[in-house]
């Protein structure tokens, strides 16, 4: 459980079928109502269809996730292809300690699956840190260009 999300899996459809059962069971016992239920497994999927109370303002105004698209941990889930993935920012940081720190800020990954990446940032920071460089003070040259040589290694999504 993560909040209030349950994440699992079962080597068979019929183990994950009464995994999801037992599961609508609980929630339903503690007078909680299942709502969603994503599978990459689609007979999964058939019992538990949006009702119009779950369509909620976003999904009024900006439409529905693509088909066998969804979010699982605030993360984008294709669950035809069963990949997770990480959302990099694109724009350019402020090269600024605060900048550096706000660009890291903005990669959302909380399983960690780019740590490798956020650690080399994490490391200018640090730095930048012990250098006692103030929030708004422009970097110098071989900060700036550390964080731009990051900065343009960095995919777009992982």
């Amino acid at each position: 459980m993560y909040v209030d999300d349950l994440i699992s899996g079962q080597p068979t459809v019929s183990k994950a079928k009464q995994l999801k059962e037992k599961a609508i069971e609980i929630f339903k016992d503690a007078i909680f109502t299942l709502h969603k239920w994503h599978s990459n497994e689609p007979g999964l999927e058939d019992a538990l269809k949006p009702t119009s109370e779950d369509v909620t303002y976003a999904k009024q105004h900006f439409g529905p996730v693509n088909e066998g698209q969804c979010s699982l941990l605030g993360l984008p889930w294709n669950k035809s292809a069963d990949t997770i993935s990480v959302v990099i920012p694109t724009e350019a940081a402020k090269t600024t300690k605060r900048g550096t720190l706000q660009k890291l800020a903005k990669i959302y990954d909380p399983l960690g699956l780019v740590s490798p990446i956020t650690l080399q940032c994490k490391l200018i920071y640090l730095q930048i840190c012990l250098k006692k460089i103030g929030w708004d003070t422009e970097l110098d040259e071989a900060m700036r260009d550390k964080l731009a040589r990051w900065e343009t290694n960095l995919p777009s999504y992982v």
